[in-house]
């Protein structure tokens, strides 16, 4: 087995463990009602943190970007509001606001128009006010992950702003509520499965090579994030 073999089999291990711990064992996948827009593809450095919980997969270094660091557990800090900001440029800037959508909950919209703000922003400390349920690994680690990704040039605000412009899902949970998902497409079972204008709004953090290497994932295990129908922001991440 070779080492892109032995690193996508241990993800996805890795996945199932804390969907048993964290998740329903059965949810019922639902899509959101947003118009299909256009986002205009960004110049801005590709990384910015894993969400599915691991410190960045594999799946980051797709188009160059190799990943900053193993998948083992990472201590988060106990007060994320403490995160400094990066102190060179930052990877959301001349990436624009995501546009406004219409049926998201209010919680879930203040969450979504706040985390977009700070990002925009690079305001990581806010970010942290956010965060504290976030996970931005699948190995462990939070909201400090996104400085450390904009300290080492990989940062992911300007994808987390890419994101949040696009169509979003819903994975709905048992007992009620449920957890609304950038973009759509991850919500989706099977590759094949995801609309055509869903595959285009990727092409704003994609090209099309990379879109091609996550079509060979059978499903998509690119970038997302999740916030919860109660308005926690749960997680940013990429992998399968």
């Amino acid at each position: 087995m070779n080492d892109v073999e032995q690193r996508i089999r241990a993800a996805a291990d890795e996945t199932r463990r804390l969907a048993q711990k964290r998740l329903p064992r059965e949810l019922v996948v639902e899509r959101g009602q947003i118009r299909p827009r256009g986002w205009p593809a960004f110049a801005a450095a590709f990384a910015v943190v894993v969400v599915t919980f691991g410190l960045i997969p594999w799946l980051a270094g797709i188009g160059g970007n190799e990943p900053i660091g193993d998948t083992s557990p990472l201590t988060a800090p106990t007060d994320n509001s403490t995160v400094d900001a990066p102190t060179g440029g930052c990877s959301s800037d001349g990436v624009p606001l995501p546009a406004a959508v219409d049926g998201l909950p209010h919680e879930v919209l203040v969450t979504r128009e706040t985390i977009a703000d700070a990002a925009s922003d690079c305001d990581l400390a806010r970010l942290g006010s956010l965060g504290e349920r976030l996970r931005t690994s699948f190995g462990g680690g939070g909201v400090e992950n996104l400085a450390i990704w904009e300290d080492q040039g990989e940062g992911q605000l300007g994808t987390l702003l890419g994101l949040l412009d696009m169509s979003y899902g819903t994975m709905p949970l048992e007992g009620g509520g449920a957890i609304y998902i950038w973009p759509a497409a991850a919500t989706y079972e099977s590759w094949d499965e995801i609309p055509e204008h869903e595959l285009a709004e990727l092409t704003a953090i994609y090209t099309e090579g990379e879109l091609d290497q996550l079509a060979g994932l059978t499903s998509y295990a690119g970038w997302r994030t999740g916030i919860d129908h109660e308005g926690n922001w749960l997680y940013f991440l990429a992998g399968d």
